[in-house]
């Protein structure tokens, strides 16, 4: 999945106030500022291969909030 099918996929969905537990040790409390933040910095790097966290912890948010 692109970063621009991503983008266009959470300006849709409905982001909620609920906690969601990523991973260990990664607890998102505001999904709004999640997305909006981690494909900022995806973005502003593009290309650079030290934000491929950012873009995989996108990955595992999405797979959460869609099933």
């Amino acid at each position: 999945m692109t970063l621009k099918q991503l983008e266009v996929y959470f300006i849709i969905k409905q982001l909620n106030s609920d906690t969601i537990y990523l991973e260990e040790g990664t607890t998102i409390i505001n999904q709004d500022k999640f997305v909006k933040s981690h494909i900022s910095a995806l973005k502003a790097n593009s290309g650079n291969r030290t934000f491929l966290p950012f873009y995989d912890r996108l990955i595992k948010f999405y797979k959460i909030i869609k099933n």
